[in-house]
Formats: C-alpha cells, structure tokens, sequence
C-alpha cells in the first residue's frame, strides 16, 4: 500500500467515525473500505481507489470538496462529484440524475459506481439473509423502487461497458445483480 493511500484511508475512516451502516451497528466505514479493496482488487489506479473510499463523503458528511481537491487533488474530487447524488428532495428524481451523470461520465465514474451499487446489494442480500422482508422496513421506499433501481442501473452499466474499459466489472455486477433480482423478485 502507497502513502497516498493510507492517508486516504485515514481521511475517511475519521470523517465517517461515528457512522453506522443502515440498520446495523456495523461501521459506515466498512461499505467505501469494500469499494476500494474490491477496485484495487480489479488494478485501478490510485485516484480510482481513493474516490472509492471517498465517494459518500460529500453526501454524507460535514468534509467540502476543497478539502479532497487540496489533499487529493482534482482527479479524485471529480469522481467523487460525479459520483455524489444530487441534493434533490425526490428520490427517484434523485435516482434519475444519477442515471444521467454516468450515461455521460468516463470510466473512472463507471467503476466506482458499479463497485458501490455491486457493494449495497451484497449487503442487501446478506441482510435479507439474516432478516428476511424486514429488511425493507430500514429504508425509506419500496423494494420495488430499488428493484427498479437497479435493474435501470444495469441496462446503463452493460451499455457502458462496451465502450469502456470496464467490462470484467460489468460481469462481476452483472452476477451480484442477477442474483438480487432473483432473490427480490420471487419475494413480491
């Protein structure tokens, strides 16, 4: 591990420190700390590994975004911008603009988002594992609407990922999301 790397880390284990993952009492921390491992996993560079670790930072925490420009510069800020939700009321509004910024976003964006999303359906099926359809009772909509979620992120990510470099996660997406939909969908 480089020191740009650990500084990384440290940076976002202390700016998520008291954030708990939702309806568990598992560290926030762990969810971008499985992003990035999974993406130096796959051999991204170092600025992909660190907007990984970051890319909840601007949503949900109190760190600004010069912060990251001057500590980690302009690279790694805008992955973490284009990465961000929009601070829009409506969720699936919200969910709509997401869907937009990576339709045109590069690469860099593509892998983050789709280690991110491949990351919350696994700790989504490992929830349902353990809780069953209580599992729904800890976020704000309907398993129909991320069911939506999702299934709208993987027409756009196998689109993507002929164009990109991204392909091989594409196909690790592709089999935690078949998976998700197999599970969800027979659970109406």
């Amino acid at each position: 591990m480089n020191k740009k790397i650990n500084q990384a880390i440290q940076f976002a284990a202390l700016a998520h420190k008291n954030q708990k993952r939702k309806g568990s009492g598992v560290p926030y921390i762990s969810h971008p700390f499985s992003v990035a491992m999974y993406l130096n996993s796959k051999f991204c560079s170092d600025n992909v590994i660190i907007a990984a670790l970051f890319h909840d930072l601007l949503e949900d925490t109190k760190i600004k975004k010069t912060n990251i420009e001057a500590l980690f510069g302009s690279e790694v800020l805008k992955i973490v911008e284009d990465c961000t939700d929009e601070n829009l009321f409506d969720w699936k509004k919200r969910k709509l603009a997401t869907f937009e910024k990576i339709k045109s976003g590069n690469d860099n964006l593509l892998k983050v988002s789709m280690a991110d999303k491949m990351h919350n359906m696994l700790s989504m099926l490992e929830d349902f594992e353990i809780v069953q359809d209580k599992i729904w009772k800890k976020f704000r909509k309907a398993k129909s609407d991320y069911l939506w979620y999702f299934s709208e992120l993987q027409k756009i990510y196998e689109i993507k990922s002929e164009i990109m470099e991204t392909k091989s996660i594409y196909s690790d997406f592709l089999q935690i999301f078949n998976k998700f939909n197999e599970t969800f969908n027979d659970k109406k």
